[in-house]
C-alpha cells in the first residue's frame, strides 16, 4: 500500500465514542465530510483479538457512525477504506474507553 498516496487524499481522521455510538469522522482539505466505501473494518483490543468485531458503518450525512457496547480499555479501529477515485486508505485507528 502506497503511504504517499493515502497522504495525497489529505484526510483527517477523527473516532470517538459517544452514548454507544462510535463515530468514523473523515475530513478532506477543504474540510468537507468525506465518505469512502468501506472494505473492512475490525474493532478489536489493542493486545488480542478475542473481543474483535466489525461495527456497522451507516453514513449519517457527515460521518460514519456504528452502534457498540465497549468495556473501559484502549481498544483500534483497524480499516482499509477506498476514496472515491480509488486510492486505498488504510489505518490503525487508537481509542481509549474510559472507566
Amino acid at each position: 500500500m502506497d503511504r504517499a498516496a493515502q497522504d495525497a487524499l489529505g484526510w483527517d481522521v477523527d473516532l470517538a465514542l459517544a452514548d454507544g455510538i462510535l463515530a468514523l469522522s473523515i475530513k478532506g482539505p477543504d474540510g468537507a465530510p468525506v465518505s469512502p466505501e468501506i472494505v473492512s473494518a475490525t474493532l478489536g483490543r489493542a493486545t488480542n483479538v478475542a473481543h474483535d468485531s466489525t461495527p456497522a458503518f451507516i453514513w449519517d450525512g457527515t460521518r460514519l457512525a456504528a452502534p457498540v457496547d465497549l468495556a473501559p480499555g484502549n481498544w483500534n479501529l483497524r480499516v482499509d477504506l477506498l476514496a472515491e477515485d480509488g486510492t486505498p486508505f488504510r489505518r490503525r485507528i487508537p481509542l481509549v474507553v474510559p472507566q
